[in-house]
């Protein structure tokens, strides 16, 4: 993605519930961003919506045609598979997650081979949403998700996928999470998944895949798209190290540090430990309706020219 210290590198990363595409109004400021990713809940309201993949590709052409040098990202998941009640009789209706459906849910729930299984040779389920999940064991499964994020590149109006659910592993035993799996299946579960983020990476050929953690960057994936930013030390540290284990891998790793708001106390936080390939972001997944756009966005804090930075940030040695 396009990078600049001219004012704060900022990302856009939302859905707008409403309708199949973006308020027009806001348009011209989301395609201003950088980087921008598109959430799953994308248009799930809209008179018209007929599934998460053609929403969420309808706002993708809207922003590209706006601004075709945006890095353009579809935030997807790759642990769980989001179903209603009538394909999955288990869900439970976790922040409104029933507004989506897709092709692929439809294909998936429909073809169970495609699903892990626990050690009660039931489809296993996520402890939060009781939604079923890929088994990335079977090679045609983790072929399934990869192939699903390349062809929405093939569109020529997308850049990449988000990988949410990209840390979780499978457990034999636990209370939260992926759990009560057979150890070896859930080792060999874990291992899978890892393989899938890689082959969806190679697959991509310089486009992203961006994972949830910092711990992430560097292994299968070279972006993260992070939602735990605080202004506080912890964050100064973790940005710093993030840039110097660039540098000494020779290459960028592109970090997206989403904060729940904006103020100047974290845009300085922020400012204090960024490196080059950092984003700030900010502002809830879901806009439903132009003045949502607010949150996402400060002209006072985010606008003003900036330049590059003198150096790398350091402790006061007193």
């Amino acid at each position: 993605p396009n990078f600049s210290w001219q004012t704060v590198p900022s990302y856009f990363h939302a859905s707008y519930t409403p309708a199949l595409t973006f308020p027009e109004s806001i348009v011209p400021q989301i395609a201003k961003f950088p980087m921008v990713t598109i959430e799953k809940w994308h248009g799930c309201h809209a008179p018209d919506y007929a599934g998460e993949d053609a929403a969420m590709l309808a706002a993708a052409e809207q922003i590209k045609t706006a601004n075709p040098n945006v890095s353009l990202y579809l935030w997807l998941d790759c642990y769980r598979i989001y179903s209603n009640h009538t394909l999955n009789p288990s869900a439970i209706n976790v922040s409104d997650q029933f507004c989506i459906i897709s092709r692929h849910s439809e294909f998936l729930e429909a073809h169970t081979d495609y699903l892990l299984y626990n050690t009660s040779h039931q489809p296993a389920i996520d402890s939060h949403s009781q939604l079923h999940v890929y088994d990335y064991v079977k090679k045609y499964v983790r072929d399934y998700w990869t192939s699903m994020c390349v062809n929405f590149t093939k569109t020529g109006y997308v850049d990449g996928c988000g990988c949410d659910g990209s840390m979780v592993r499978a457990k034999a035993t636990g209370s939260k999470g992926l759990v009560h799996i057979d150890a070896d299946y859930a080792e060999k579960y874990n291992e899978g998944k890892v393989q899938m983020m890689e082959d969806t990476v190679k697959a991509l050929n310089g486009g992203l895949l961006l994972g949830k953690m910092p711990y992430e960057l560097g292994t299968y994936t070279d972006a993260v798209h992070h939602d735990g930013c605080q202004p506080e030390n912890k964050t100064i540290l973790m940005l710093r190290n993030i840039s110097q284990f660039s540098k000494e891998l020779g290459r960028p790793l592109v970090f997206q540090c989403h904060f729940d708001n904006i103020t100047e106390s974290k845009v300085a936080a922020f400012l204090i430990g960024a490196g080059t390939y950092t984003y700030y972001g900010a502002g809830g997944w879901v806009l439903k309706s132009a003045e949502d756009f607010s949150s996402h966005w400060n002209e006072k804090l985010m606008g003003t020219p900036l330049g590059d930075p003198h150096g790398d940030a350091v402790y006061d040695a007193e």
